[in-house]
């Protein structure tokens, strides 16, 4: 009998515990979810059924939001210019106090796309970008030296636009 009741209260034990985890884990989403509010002003739309992404195309350079969706963390901020060739996407840290991370996707004039990650100075990141073919890096390093100044300004708007933390340095 003794060994039934122990083992009823390892269950218990074990239930009670992944409880807890699952509160404070439900907990730690939602005040970073909230924390995305910041961003958020009275130009922002919600996109059609959706409850977690916001836009702004009361400007020629759209701006977006993307909460992160339920138990996830991955939410961000994005700047479109308004010829759309050049997007920027900005992936905070937890609970929005820094800039974890910086992709950028720019189109050249044949339609090719590339999806890099810069750093906090708009510049390709070598270590980010590691799956890249050389061919592939050095064209798209090309295409991002050549847009440098417009990429730097849609950069700048971002960062005013939203208000931006300082980038969090890799270590």
């Amino acid at each position: 009998m003794t060994r039934f009741t122990t083992r009823k209260k390892v269950i218990c034990s074990v239930l009670i515990t992944v409880f807890f985890v699952f509160l404070i884990f439900n907990i730690l989403w939602f005040l970073h979810f909230a924390s995305y509010k910041k961003f958020l002003d009275d130009k922002f739309v919600m996109l059609s059924g959706s409850l977690t992404s916001f836009f702004d195309q009361t400007e020629p350079t759209h701006f977006g939001i993307k909460k992160p969706p339920y138990l996830t963390y991955g939410g961000n901020l994005y700047a479109v210019s308004a010829d759309q060739a050049n997007s920027i996407i900005i992936w905070p840290t937890l609970m929005c106090k820094e800039i974890q991370e910086i992709g950028l996707i720019i189109e050249d004039d044949g339609g090719m796309g590339y999806m890099v990650y810069v750093d906090e100075n708009m510049e390709y990141d070598t270590n980010k970008n590691m799956g890249a073919s050389i061919e592939w890096a050095m064209s798209a390093k090309s295409l991002l030296q050549e847009r440098q100044s417009e990429i730097n300004e849609l950069f700048e708007q971002a960062k005013t636009r939203f208000n931006l933390p300082p980038h969090k340095s890799p270590e």
